[in-house]
């Protein structure tokens, strides 16, 4: 994230933390708004991977996407998701714990 008005990104786990040592009534609307932002990052980079690359502003948000945790994470459980199971299973083993 090249733009150096700005503090780093901050990745889900920091994000949890904060959560835990403030007041939910403060924090959860916050961190909602944390969760819509980074659902938003998710699509434009979705957006950016279909786009014919060499514009201009394309390659500048692809800049701005760089770096962002939420896009690190998001590529850590796609590797991690095993494509061979079936998609109730890992509900099931959330369930069993």
């Amino acid at each position: 994230m090249p733009q150096d008005n700005f503090k780093p990104p901050l990745t889900t786990e920091q994000l949890r933390a904060i959560g835990l040592r403030r007041d939910a009534a403060d924090v959860i609307p916050l961190l909602w708004e944390i969760k819509r932002l980074r659902a938003l990052v998710l699509r434009g980079d979705q957006v950016v991977r279909r786009i014919i690359h060499g514009d201009y502003l394309v390659e500048i948000f692809k800049q701005e996407l760089l770096g962002e945790p939420v896009l690190e994470e998001e590529e850590l459980r796609r590797a991690s998701v095993d494509l061979g199971a079936r998609p109730d299973s890992a509900r099931a083993d959330r369930e069993e714990r």
